[in-house]
C-alpha cells in the first residue's frame, strides 16, 4: 500500500509512511521511514484518492538523524466520519514525500 517518491541518488530508497494504528475519528499513528535526515517535515491528510497532496496540514516535525520517526496525528474535522483518508508526510520543501491512506476505523 505505501507509495514514494525516489529519492535521487540514493540506491532506489524512497520514503515510506507505515500506517501503525488507528482511532476512528480521532487520530492515526504512523512510522516514516526513508526520509533524508535533518529535514523540516509538514503533515497532511485529504479525502481518499488525492494523496493529500494540498490536504489539511496536522502536524510538523523533523527526520532527525536516521531520517525514521513514529508519531500521533489528529484527524481534522472536515475528515471525520470519512470511510477512508490519505496521509502525507513531505519535506517543507516538498521535494521529499511519502503518502498512504487508512481506513477510518479502530485498529485496537
Amino acid at each position: 500500500m505505501p507509495v514514494a517518491l525516489s529519492i535521487p541518488g540514493s540506491g532506489g530508497s524512497v520514503p515510506v509512511i507505515t500506517i501503525i494504528d488507528v482511532a476512528q475519528d480521532l487520530q492515526v499513528t504512523i512510522d516514516a521511514t526513508n526520509f533524508p535526515s535533518g529535514q523540516s517535515l509538514s503533515v497532511r491528510m485529504g479525502s481518499y484518492g488525492t494523496d493529500a497532496n494540498s490536504g489539511t496540514v496536522v502536524g510538523s516535525g523533523n527526520s532527525g538523524t536516521s531520517g525514521c520517526f513514529s508519531a500521533t496525528y489528529p484527524i481534522p474535522s472536515s475528515l471525520v466520519g470519512s470511510a477512508k483518508i490519505a496521509i502525507r508526510v513531505e519535506t517543507t520543501s516538498g521535494y521529499y514525500y511519502g503518502y498512504n491512506w487508512f481506513y477510518n476505523t479502530n485498529t485496537r
